[in-house]
């Protein structure tokens, strides 16, 4: 039930209880140790953690990259270890991911309307005009407009941002239900950084995404997340709401991220006195 008083609804994916190990010549090493969480429509989980704290191994699950060793996931109600043939197709079609460098993620021979159309081709979708046609729609739900003068660019001729965007609109154009960003602002400036994280809310928004906003960086929790789910060493930590989270943190590892942001320090310019001399004004 939410504050309004309607149903919420169903949570597209479920994990409960899911573990992830690997075998090592040293022995086995946990990842992740019985995480249990779920991502709703319209809504953004933020999974937070330092580098090596299983977030990114959660990604993985997430798109089934990597199979759990315990627990299970479930889309729609469907155990997705389960799932075969034309079944997994659809889960891989309905869940779709976005790198942390959209440089290394896009071919860097392939023109931006071959790469958009892509996964069109694999999953068998319409005719070439009709492919050309939702080519053009997800570049331009994703901000690069005109689509057709992006059509024929080359990954190189573009700027980080731009890539990003592409990136954006080649999971967008097979008209998924989840998008998993793994770190998905951290290569861009900052000004490329705030349009993109505008942009993913929107969709969210408009679209009833339920997006999986995979970080390290809490000062990106407060602007686009729901929800914030905080890792240390392959467990959930902490969990809440984001502004709750951000304003009493509880865990010590949410403090330490807390205070890993980054404070600009204030620009202070020195103006020389009106009766200064010549050379007093000298910088």
């Amino acid at each position: 039930m939410t504050r309004s008083g309607t149903m919420a609804p169903e949570p597209v994916i479920r994990f409960a209880g899911v573990a992830k190990t690997y075998a090592t010549r040293r022995g086995p090493i946990a990842a992740v140790r019985g995480v249990s969480f779920t991502l709703h429509p319209g809504r953004v989980l933020g999974i937070v953690g330092q580098s090596g704290s299983g977030k990114s191994t959660v990604a993985s699950l997430l798109v089934r990259a990597e199979m759990p060793t315990a627990g299970a996931i479930t889309f729609r109600g469907k155990d997705i270890a389960e799932l075969r043939g034309r079944a997994l197709r659809d889960f891989r079609r309905s869940v779709q991911m976005i790198f942390q460098d959209p440089f290394a993620s896009l071919n860097p021979r392939f023109s931006v309307g071959r790469a958009v159309s892509e996964p069109l081709l694999i999953h068998g979708i319409g005719d070439a005009s009709t492919r050309r046609a939702r080519t053009l729609a997800a570049l331009e739900e994703a901000e690069l407009k005109p689509g057709a003068a992006f059509l024929d660019s080359l990954p190189h001729q573009l700027s980080g941002g731009q890539r990003q965007r592409v990136a954006i609109a080649r999971a967008l154009v097979l008209d998924p239900a989840v998008v998993v960003a793994d770190e998905p602002v951290s290569m861009l400036d900052v000004s490329a950084r705030a349009g993109i994280i505008a942009l993913l809310r929107k969709l969210v928004r408009e679209r009833a995404l339920a997006l999986a906003f995979i970080t390290h960086d809490l000062s990106l929790v407060g602007t686009i997340c729901d929800d914030v789910a905080v890792m240390d060493r392959g467990l959930f930590v902490e969990e809440g709401r984001a502004r709750d989270l951000l304003a009493s943190p509880r865990h010590d590892t949410t403090r330490r991220l807390i205070a890993a942001v980054p404070v600009p320090a204030p620009i202070v310019v020195e103006y020389p006195a009106a009766n200064a001399s010549p050379q007093e004004r000298q910088p």
